[in-house]
């Protein structure tokens, strides 16, 4: 078997030449994904060979998921399954995609949908097989189609997708059982059909009867709540209005579409409560900071977000997404903070910085950029001293704080939320609290400025656009007309006419 040389390049002669084009496209695309595992050059050497030694001439071909089978739990089986997905723009057209019931934005010439924040993602396959009826499994698909090929920035969240599939998913599987044809034919659709969908829905809601699973990974079933039966049916209604007015649907459609019902959107859930001033010591005392920078095996600064979370009062996807150079000093020596407030499309927002937080961060950064230096150390060297300062201010202005420790070799990802949930929740439960959220943070500060007697615009300016809404909310902690009456109530006891009197 041939070996990869000491740069680490790969032996590919002896191979089809299609082949060996596959592979090294396959690679290409592999390397611009920013969140990816690391493939060793001799496990790729070892399936270049196997491929050779069994003959494969295309990496669609189905003896390539038997060897990745074979290939058992090795380190090895991760190029096995990930070499053919790399590749499939090349070797699987979109049409072959949609009759197979699956659609990935790359085909289409487009990239990943983006998370709720905006952020990348990781390439997504979207499994549609669970829609039973063909016309509307390729309605749902040339949705997808129409939304990646929308302008960056306009691209809808792949949240946004999930309830747009997930309702066309149980639409289908009520058409399946409640029409003799199971829903096959289109034209015989009508409003009495739309009607049956309305009964389903308001019966499974009713009596909160589990849900269909929607794919066979699914571990168990939910139930549809106030908030899922708005989004799942609108969602249905969108894709299939969005479809007649691409004139994809038959005419005979319109009393089915039309008919569907359309649930209110519910209210807000309550907002979250202020934490109490011994909680909130509690929770930012030296003792407790120790005991949760113990949880960073990867020292990528729980505690440095934590509090920065905690004094600043921004929301938690605002902190974990803080750029390199988000802190530094303004006018007389005054620490700043810049954070994106993606909520409100505002990019690059300053507010002071308590010094404490300022000084953490200061390290941070310091730690993170000899992250940096020993990443980018042979592109570092190459550049002259003006060079090497152009690439350092590009750091500064994209390169997480917080980078991730998995999946992220070249420090361009900021650590998820899930990341800091699994490790915030069980530190504040050993402190022997329950309930806590990183958002009433927003509330405690909301809530102190206030006390302090900071105006109103004030308080929104700070905390990143907060709404007149919620600013009324947390003003009722701070209502002192309420606070002295209830005391005079309190002091004569409820139920007084004249209470202290």
């Amino acid at each position: 078997m041939s070996r990869p040389n000491s740069r680490g390049q790969l032996a590919l002669a002896g191979l089809p030449v299609g082949l060996q084009r596959e592979i090294r496209y396959a690679l290409h695309r592999h390397a611009s994904i920013a969140r990816r595992t690391q493939w060793r050059p001799a496990y790729l050497q070892k399936v270049v060979a196997a491929l050779k030694a069994n003959g494969v001439e295309s990496l669609s071909d189905p003896q390539v998921a038997e060897l990745a089978e074979k290939s058992g739990r090795s380190e090895g089986r991760r190029v096995w399954v990930a070499l053919p997905f790399a590749a499939r723009s090349l070797t699987v057209t979109d049409d072959v995609a949609k009759s197979a019931g699956w659609f990935d934005p790359v085909l289409v010439g487009s990239a990943p949908f983006p998370g709720s924040q905006g952020q990348s993602n990781r390439r997504k396959v979207w499994d549609l097989t669970a829609v039973s009826q063909r016309w509307l499994r390729d309605l749902i698909w040339e949705h997808l189609r129409d939304e990646a090929l929308r302008p960056v920035g306009k691209r809808p969240s792949t949240a946004t997708l999930y309830n747009k599939i997930a309702g066309i998913v149980l639409l289908s599987q009520i058409l399946r059982q409640t029409r003799e044809d199971h829903g096959n034919d289109s034209n015989r659709l009508g409003r009495a059909d739309a009607m049956a969908v309305k009964d389903t829905w308001d019966l499974w809601f009713r009596e909160q009867i589990p849900l269909p699973f929607q794919n066979e990974n699914a571990k168990r079933a939910s139930t549809l709540n106030d908030l899922t039966r708005h989004r799942y049916m609108s969602g249905i209604r969108l894709v299939l209005h969005h479809s007649r007015k691409q004139n994809r649907t038959p005419p005979g459609l319109d009393s089915f579409i039309y008919g569907l019902p359309d649930y209110p959107i519910p209210t807000k859930n309550p907002r979250p409560r202020p934490l109490s001033y011994g909680d909130f010591q509690l929770l930012v005392n030296s003792e407790s900071i120790k005991a949760l920078e113990a949880l960073d095996r990867h020292d990528i600064g729980l505690a440095d977000i934590w509090l920065t979370q905690a004094f600043q009062g921004g929301r938690i996807g605002e902190t974990l997404k803080l750029r390199l150079g988000c802190v530094g000093l303004v006018g007389a020596a005054q620490p700043y903070i810049w954070r994106d407030v993606s909520k409100a499309n505002v990019v690059d927002y300053g507010m002071p910085c308590y010094l404490p937080v300022y000084e953490r961060l200061l390290r941070r950064q310091q730690i993170t950029r000899a992250k940096l230096h020993a990443r980018y150390a042979q592109q570092s060297a190459a550049l002259d001293e003006r060079g090497r300062a152009t690439l350092e201010a590009k750091w500064d202005r994209d390169m997480p704080l917080f980078p991730s420790a998995v999946r992220n070799p070249d420090l361009v990802i900021e650590v998820g939320q899930s990341w800091f949930n699994e490790l915030f929740r069980p530190w504040f439960e050993g402190l022997g609290l329950k309930g806590i959220t990183t958002h009433q943070t927003r509330a405690t500060l909301a809530t102190s400025l206030l006390n302090n007697g900071a105006p109103a615009a004030l308080v929104r300016q700070l905390l990143g656009h907060f709404s007149e809404e919620a600013l009324a909310h947390y003003a009722n902690y701070n209502n002192e007309s309420m606070t002295r009456h209830l005391k005079q109530l309190w002091a004569a006891g409820p139920g007084m006419d004249k209470p202290a009197a």
